[in-house]
């Protein structure tokens, strides 16, 4: 009876275009050869051990370009992602903290997406913002960012949207993502 275990993954994002190469994993794994009449085989020891070594092919991929233009909302990120704006209150008094919270979920390189920026008003001052990514698996992480803005002065910014942007390869096209913000008095 032979038990399939995941022991590593990983997913790589290409740095740069052109003609790339992944090299060989290389896996090298000890068991213990059980014989008949073994008196200790049953115990789950052996004194004979035996050692595979395996190796995968070396993996050729050809890094394409984006099309350009690539609009001024694109994140970077390549294929399907989810986006979520929270606002937790949208009616503030002056020197009371604003946040804010966006939620960004797929398979892209998350780790090298930037909190994106999308309010700007003289009266509310960006004070804070930070990112923090969970990778579930290979194929799925999420990045939270947290931004805290402070309302300096009496204002009133109205009602507008965000909008950001991923790659769909499939469809060789730029998917534009908006959400609302709501109005900030």
């Amino acid at each position: 009876i032979y038990m399939r275990n995941q022991i590593y993954s990983a997913k790589l994002f290409p740095e740069k275009l052109g003609d790339l190469k992944v090299d060989a994993l290389h896996l090298s794994a000890t068991y213990p050869q059980i014989r008949p009449g073994d008196p200790f085989g049953n115990f789950g020891v052996s004194r004979d051990y035996r050692t595979k070594t395996m190796s995968s092919d070396v993996v050729k991929i050809n890094v394409k370009p984006l099309p350009a233009p690539a609009p001024d909302h694109f994140t970077g990120l390549i294929g399907k992602h989810d986006f979520q704006l929270e606002f937790r209150k949208s009616k503030l008094i002056v020197n009371e903290p604003l946040e804010v919270k966006l939620t960004v979920s797929g398979g892209g390189a998350l780790e090298s997406l930037e909190a994106p920026s999308f309010i700007k008003h003289q009266g509310l001052e960006e004070f804070e913002s930070n990112g923090d990514l969970k990778i579930a698996d290979p194929n799925q992480a999420t990045k939270v960012f947290e931004y805290t803005f402070l309302a300096k002065e009496n204002l009133k910014i109205p009602e507008g949207n965000l909008t950001l942007s991923y790659f769909d390869p499939d469809s060789e096209k730029y998917v534009p993502v908006q959400m609302s913000i709501p109005e900030i008095v």
